[in-house]
Order: structure tokens, then C-alpha cells, then sequence
């Protein structure tokens, strides 16, 4: 049988995506995979018999071993890290939300891909959720843009290690998605954010699977998006943080 694992699978973007992959034909099982069960089993029913719930936190030392145990004997065909958060202040922020923001977003993101490198057969996809903050530093948001500008990186580089053994790796990189991120991120009257164009979870998911199947190693949903990528490789990052502030 023919898996797929979706991290962050509990809301927004993550919960869009594996409901998506659980109606391709060529994937018999989904393993939604969260902190919050109780939300996990409700997205499980409503996609139906193709999903099953692994409640894990992906900072915990045994997350690893809980996923290979639920793959079990199936092979892993596809991996979506979806996991993450931000929070918004400056870096003078408690450690334990800076900490806890590289060690989710990429300490625990690197070792799933480790695993699935390892793991997949020919053919297998990660997509590893990034952000448009990957692209250029974002003051206030410092700590999340970093880490997603590791995520792009590594993206990057494993898509080429893997590329010999058919294995695909997809950054995708969207801008604003209406989901309970900003919530969490504590972002509220932000003028950078209120004049930014927002995407539904529907939209990017769309499109970053869309981008997975063709083998793309970056995908960025929407032209104003794509342009902003282009800008970042053509303006120095001190002229353009000045545009950037969160």
C-alpha cells in the first residue's frame, strides 16, 4: 500500500492538503499527524476511510519512531511538513517561542526529511511548507522568516541529492494564507500584512501539489508572489528589508 504523511494536518493549509491527497487514486492511505487528536479524528471522518490519526508532537524524542511505526510495512509515496508557526516581536522575545519556533519549523522538519530520504522509494514526494519571508529578512518576524528561509534551503539542496533516485523535494513559498496563523503569531494591525494579498488554504494547496507532481523545487502560488521571489534575487537584502517590516 501507497502512504502519504501530512504534518500540521490538524488546520488551514496542512488539513487542506491532506484531504486533497487522500482523493488521488494512487494513494490508499493518509496519516494525519498533529498535537490536537480531538480535530485530527474529526478531519479523519469527514475524509473517510483512506485517513488514519497519529496525535505526536514533533518536538518529542520518540516522533520519529511513532511515524515509522504507523507507515509500518507500506511505503511511504508521499511527506508534507506542514507543521510550523510564527510569532511576531522582535528578537528580544521569551527564548522558549524563539527556540520553539527553529525547533518545530526546522529541527523537526530536517529530521522527518532525513527519515523520508531514507525511506522513500522511487518516484516518492516532499513538499516542505516554506513562506514568501524565506525570500527576504523580515524585521519582527526575524526568527519565522529564518527558519523558512532554512526550510527553502535545504528544499533546494536535497531536490538535487535526491533527483538520482526519482525522489522530488517541493518548497512551497505562498504569501498570506487566511488560516488561524496570525492568531497565533499574534499579528493583528499590521500594515504590511493588511495590504498583502490573501490566498485560501483551497488555492495554495491546489497549487503545491500541482507543482510536487511536475517536480518543481520551488513552488510560489500567485504572480504578485512570483514577482516578489524575482525582486528578492534583484534588490540587495539592505534596501529591501526596509520594505519588509512586520
Amino acid at each position: 500500500m501507497k502512504v502519504a504523511i501530512v504534518t500540521g494536518a490538524s488546520s488551514g493549509l496542512g488539513r487542506e492538503l491532506a484531504r486533497r491527497i487522500a482523493q488521488m487514486e494512487s494513494i490508499d492511505r493518509v496519516i494525519l499527524i498533529a498535537r490536537r487528536e480531538a480535530l485530527l479524528e474529526q478531519i479523519a471522518a469527514q475524509i473517510g476511510d483512506k485517513a488514519s490519526v497519529l496525535a505526536l508532537d514533533l518536538t518529542g524524542e520518540d516522533m520519529l519512531a511513532r511515524i515509522d511505526a504507523a507507515i509500518g510495512e507500506d511505503s511511504l509515496s508521499i511527506a508534507v511538513n506542514c507543521a510550523g508557526f510564527g510569532k511576531m516581536g522582535a528578537v528580544s522575545l521569551p527564548d522558549e517561542q524563539q527556540c520553539g519556533m527553529v525547533e518545530l519549523n526546522c529541527v523537526a522538519l530536517t529530521k522527518i526529511c532525513a527519515y523520508c530520504a531514507s525511506k522513500m522509494p522511487n518516484g516518492g514526494r516532499i513538499i516542505n511548507v516554506a513562506s514568501i519571508a524565506a525570500f527576504v529578512p523580515t524585521p519582527n518576524l526575524a526568527v519565522y522568516g529564518a527558519t523558512k528561509a532554512y526550510v527553502l534551503s535545504l528544499s533546494k539542496a536535497m531536490h538535487k541529492e535526491l533527483k538520482g533516485r526519482g525522489i522530488t523535494v517541493t518548497a512551497v513559498c505562498p504569501g498570506p494564507i487566511d488560516t488561524e496563523f496570525f492568531a497565533v503569531a499574534g499579528i493583528k494591525d499590521s500594515k504590511l500584512f493588511d495590504s498583502l494579498i490573501h490566498m485560501t488554504p483551497e488555492y495554495v494547496a491546489k497549487r503545491a501539489l500541482k507543482a510536487a507532481k511536475k517536480g518543481r523545487w520551488v513552488c510560489t502560488p500567485h504572480p504578485l508572489y512570483k514577482a516578489y521571489r524575482v525582486l528578492s534575487k534583484l534588490i540587495p537584502d539592505r534596501i529591501f528589508i526596509n520594505f519588509t517590516k512586520a
